[in-house]
């Protein structure tokens, strides 16, 4: 009698844990809606990064439209309008040392922001190149920027191994940041025991890394 009275409760337990842990989702697709009518995004329902893209409609991604699953790279002003919008798009009164940054382009105030915090840095003092892809050193160089100017980031004497077959690949002016980044979960490897710190950086990749620093 104990011994079936224990299969029961163990039984019982497994099935809660089922309906505790088990991801609910609604249609096939789901759409998440920033503040803005025109930022929509489809999710499909199997996706692992679905709470990331629902994060980012709501934070970063207002204003403009962007597919979620595109391949294609992001640009050096998209990346710091995204960070800019997850810290809470912040005002400054700042000299724009950009002279190839316009005046009313979506990411002059990202930029501005950016610029005084000495979070992203121009290819020379005064180019800011906005159209450039960022790779995935770039993007963990400008989170550990910000970081920096939180207080955070590394101090003293730090040890920790990135464990990837390209790890060497990554470029002497990142390797701190990229550290930083692997050691606290922020950016991961693409599969196969790679890195690719050389490697474009996508939407989804820059959205799922914010959602990770800000969630």
């Amino acid at each position: 009698m104990k011994s079936r009275t224990i299969s029961i409760m163990l039984a019982l337990a497994l099935i809660l844990s089922c309906a505790v842990f088990a991801p609910v989702y609604a249609d096939e697709q789901k759409t998440a809606t920033g503040s803005a009518a025109d930022t929509d995004i489809e999710i499909a329902d199997e996706t692992w990064d679905k709470e990331a893209a629902e994060w980012a409609a709501k934070t970063v991604l207002s204003d403009r439209t962007y597919s979620w699953n595109s391949s294609a790279a992001i640009s050096r002003a998209e990346a710091v309008t995204f960070l800019w919008k997850a810290a809470g798009s912040p005002v400054v009164n700042y000299a724009m040392p950009f002279k190839d940054v316009e005046e009313d382009a979506f990411y002059t105030e990202a930029a501005r922001w950016a610029a005084s915090e000495k979070i992203l840095l121009g290819v020379s003092e005064d180019t800011f190149a906005p159209a450039l892809s960022v790779t995935r050193e770039q993007l963990a160089a400008l989170i550990y920027r910000y970081a920096q100017s939180k207080g955070e980031g590394f101090s003293g004497l730090w040890m920790f191994l990135l464990d990837f077959e390209d790890a060497s690949a990554v470029s002497n002016w990142a390797d701190e940041a990229m550290h930083w980044c692997v050691m606290n979960g922020v950016i991961n490897g693409v599969g196969g025991g790679k890195l690719d710190p050389q490697g474009t950086t996508t939407l989804k990749q820059a959205c799922t890394v914010l959602y990770r620093v800000f969630k």
